[in-house]
C-alpha cells in the first residue's frame, strides 16, 4: 500500500493547525518543518500523539 504524505512547509498556520489539516487531507505521513518545531508551544510526545493516528476516526491514547 503507497501511504501519501506531505510536508508543513508548504501549509499555513501553526503546527497544531496545519497537523490538523493533514489529517483531514487523508494523508497518513508528514514531515515537520524544523521551524514549526522550534515554535511549537507543546512537546515532542503532543506531535507524536497528534500525527500517530493519521486517517484514522480514532483519537490517539
Amino acid at each position: 500500500m503507497i501511504k501519501k504524505s506531505i510536508a508543513t512547509v508548504p501549509l499555513s498556520g501553526i503546527l497544531r493547525e496545519k497537523l490538523a489539516a493533514v489529517d483531514a487531507a487523508g494523508f497518513t505521513g508528514v514531515e515537520i518543518f524544523e521551524n514549526d518545531l522550534l515554535s511549537f508551544d507543546g512537546t515532542a510526545q503532543d506531535i507524536r500523539m497528534r500525527a500517530v493516528n493519521f486517517s484514522t476516526s480514532t483519537p490517539p491514547p
